[in-house]
């Protein structure tokens, strides 16, 4: 799942995010997604993704932040592949959201 993009905030730009796998094992859990690259993501945006593991009485065990400035490499896909941990009890379920954020007009 994505996080929803606000219309009336400029400084957000539309993302379709695809979670591929997620492997969890015990206290981390491996995450497999993509991020289709647009044109207008191309050029303006930077990703971050948040991680986010819960144990199986629905608590949040662990949470992580990426932020990936993103190049045009000529790909449709963007590639993510991270792990989020947890210090306490075991994983059950991890959610992924992803939002991209305009770059500032540095010009």
């Amino acid at each position: 799942s994505a996080v929803p993009v606000d219309p009336q905030n400029s400084s957000t730009v539309a993302i379709e995010l695809k979670t591929n796998s997620i492997n969890i094992r015990k206290h981390a859990a491996l995450v497999s997604a993509e991020i289709l690259v647009t044109d207008e993501l191309k050029v303006a945006a930077d990703i971050w993704v948040a991680l986010i593991a819960y144990d199986h009485a629905g608590r949040i065990v662990g949470a992580r932040r990426l932020e990936y400035p993103l190049v045009d490499s000529g790909e449709e896909i963007f590639e993510i592949k991270a792990y989020v941990y947890s210090n306490s009890h075991a994983i059950k379920s991890v959610t992924v959201l992803a939002e991209a954020i305009q770059k500032d007009n540095e010009e």
